[in-house]
């Protein structure tokens, strides 16, 4: 607040946090004497009163409007990883020593026990259009499809008649909601050093020569942003590599 007198007037100035200046204008005399009544002065107040609401108005609009951009840029950072599924949740009856096991093996058995419900063909016809999303350590099976599958596959769970795969037992069966994550951003600087480090182990791994051509175009593939150094800047950085190394 900024308080200052301008030609025998008051000036009262309301900075707010949008840097918007709201100023108010009140007669010195009307301010000593708070039982004058003179109609210009209460005229006066009334037009500052209706400046100062209409100005906190299109603040409140803008901060809203501000708001509401600010969501939608935040919804818009999620990536969708998968819609339509559901978690089936099992629960080992034995266990086979020499038999080991993964998602994608108990998922095929849940298919293929299915499979095998002649009579019931809806039954049949959904669970071969089932897709595997995925398996939650330690038996939990991530299933997508089409919502009438999906749906199929509730009623015979609700039923009582869905049947497990061999060796388990179906604990639970619920819907996952949209499954979706955030991403997060890589920074377009890496040091020199922990780059070649980087690039030299991955060409090793590849059974490629690491040479001054090679390690450029890896450098290049896997860092795009950064500008690729001189040989002779890659020479010293490798030679301090190595001493730190030894």
């Amino acid at each position: 607040m900024i308080l200052a007198f301008f030609e025998g007037r008051l000036v009262v100035s309301l900075v707010q946090e949008t840097f918007d200046v709201i100023q108010l204008s009140f007669d010195r005399h009307s301010l000593s004497d708070p039982d004058s009544d003179s109609e210009p002065n209460q005229r006066l107040i009334e037009k500052n009163q209706e400046s100062c609401c209409l100005t906190m108005k299109r603040h409140d609009t803008c901060a809203s409007m501000s708001s509401k951009q600010h969501l939608a840029d935040s919804k818009q950072k999620h990536v969708l990883i998968s819609r339509n599924c559901i978690a089936l949740v099992l629960q080992k009856i034995h266990t086979d020593a020499g038999k080991q096991e993964d998602g994608h093996s108990i998922f095929a058995d849940f298919l293929q026990q299915n499979s095998m419900c002649f009579w019931n063909a809806c039954l049949t016809r959904s669970v071969a259009s089932l897709e595997y999303r995925g398996c939650l350590v330690p038996c939990t099976l991530l299933i997508s499809g089409t919502e009438f599958a999906l749906e199929v596959v509730r009623s015979a769970w609700a039923r009582r008649v869905l049947r497990p795969p061999k060796g388990y037992a179906v604990g639970r069966l619920g819907d996952i909601g949209v499954l979706e994550m955030v991403p997060v951003a890589q920074t377009q600087f890496a040091p020199l050093s922990e780059a070649l480090c980087k690039v030299v182990a991955d060409l090793n791994g590849e059974s490629i020569q690491a040479s001054t051509s090679t390690i450029k175009v890896k450098l290049e593939e896997n860092f795009p942003e950064m500008q690729v150094p001189c040989e002779e800047i890659l020479y010293k950085t490798l030679g301090g590599i190595a001493l730190l190394a030894n």
